[in-house]
């Protein structure tokens, strides 16, 4: 069952004002170059997590292109069985769906979030964020999870890219919040793996 609470966090993320070690964090992945840490959230029952990671050789452009393809993301997002862009506002904002799966017998969840991307006009930095909003879509069998919050602080350095990641979310359903914060680290570390080495291979 400890696969449904990793996936639960994998693109998403939460406020990055500050070094995650200074904000009642504990470390509890660190290996790849990819440092994740799970923190105490005071206002939510669910813990949060950030994230620190840089990809080599690779620019911002490469970055940008291969968030926007949101029909690659099960090849790279920890247990995405599929994912869909349901409405393209702009070149800098989309909202997308995503089913995450999930062992028996917990249900599949379902992710709706906006995407909006912000790259600075001197191409040095970027900020994107993926937040749950409602939206009007046909309802399934899937648990659509209520509530998400994602950012990625992504900065350049010659042709490495720097990147701080944070995450708040909740899974919706029945899960107990013990069980998903005990697991919280386990699927971005994963996700964030695979985009090392889809990025830095090419």
């Amino acid at each position: 069952m400890i696969r449904i609470f990793c996936t639960l966090v994998l693109c998403l993320i939460l406020d990055l004002s500050g070094h995650a070690q200074n904000q009642d964090c504990k470390e509890k992945k660190n290996s790849n170059g990819i440092i994740v840490y799970v923190c105490k959230s005071d206002k939510e029952q669910f813990k949060t997590l950030k994230a620190e990671f840089t990809l080599n050789h690779t620019t911002l452009d490469e970055l940008v292109a291969f968030m926007q393809d949101v029909t690659n993301y099960p090849k790279w997002q920890y247990n995405m069985v599929s994912a869909k862009i349901l409405k393209r506002e702009s070149d800098q904002v989309m909202v997308t769906r995503s089913e995450l799966d999930a062992p028996w017998p917990v249900e599949n969840r379902e992710l709706i979030v906006q995407y909006v991307i912000n790259q600075n006009t001197t191409k040095d930095s970027l900020h994107v964020t993926a937040r749950t909003i409602p939206f009007d879509y046909p309802k399934s069998d899937l648990v659509r999870i209520p509530f998400s919050n994602a950012e990625w602080f992504v900065t350049k350095a010659g042709d490495t890219l720097k990147i701080k990641y944070s995450l708040s979310v909740d899974p919706g359903g029945s899960l107990p919040a013990w069980l998903v914060n005990m697991a919280l680290a386990e699927g971005p570390f994963h996700t964030f793996s695979n985009l090392k080495k889809e990025l830095e291979n090419n």
